[in-house]
């Protein structure tokens, strides 16, 4: 664990997640937490210390918006496991192939939060995880496809319902806001996970 990463907390026994690939090599990791970020969007320990500056200045002409956007970020960080919050962003921002929140949702979950093959699998969408993981992808994509959920993924999602909807459409609406804009300056592109597209044909690759 390099000393950017989130501490790790110990999984509770009742939630099971894991990357599942064609020909069942199962994989799982420790899912890590956060503590509440008294600084919003600012923390640099929640940024691998390269903050979203793209993201705040196309803001800052909208201060009053611009401060609930990062109001409701620290509040999702704070309520849900980070480990399922980078699923989130990163399947939404796979669906709409948003370039500005893949790469940055990369950099931030690497090694930290998700291993490589998991951010693959996270492109290739649902049928690439097991458990948790795959419930959560299910209904991140229900929610930008149609914005409702089925019956069986809000009964699955159970206590985590409105936490996966809101942040499902936190990162919609950025990705709205950013569609044009490139990533940022300076942070690494990995090789296989450069977008949504490349990730996706990396999980086939090394799952075949």
């Amino acid at each position: 664990m390099v000393d950017h990463c989130i501490r790790e907390v110990e999984t509770p026994k009742d939630e099971h997640h894991g990357l599942r690939w064609p020909e069942d090599h199962g994989k799982s990791n420790a899912r890590p937490s956060v503590e509440p970020s008294h600084d919003g969007l600012d923390d640099q320990a929640l940024w691998k210390g390269r903050p979203p500056r793209k993201l705040f200045d196309r803001l800052k002409t909208e201060r009053v918006i611009a401060a609930g956007i990062r109001v409701l970020g620290d509040a999702l960080r704070a309520a849900m496991p980070d480990r399922t919050l980078e699923l989130v962003a990163l399947r939404v921002s796979a669906l709409l192939d948003d370039a500005y929140i893949w790469n940055g949702h990369t950099y931030i979950a690497l090694d930290c939060l998700l291993t490589f093959d998991e951010i693959a699998g996270v492109a290739a969408g649902e049928a690439a995880f097991t458990g948790r993981d795959a419930t959560i992808l299910r209904a991140v994509e229900e929610l930008v496809r149609s914005a409702r959920l089925s019956h069986e993924t809000r009964f699955a999602l159970g206590s985590q319902v409105l936490s996966v909807i809101v942040a499902a459409g936190f990162y919609r609406f950025v990705a709205t806001i950013m569609q044009d804009v490139p990533p940022e300056p300076g942070v690494p592109v990995v090789p296989g996970l450069e977008d949504p597209e490349q990730a996706a044909k990396t999980y086939y690759r090394r799952a075949a």
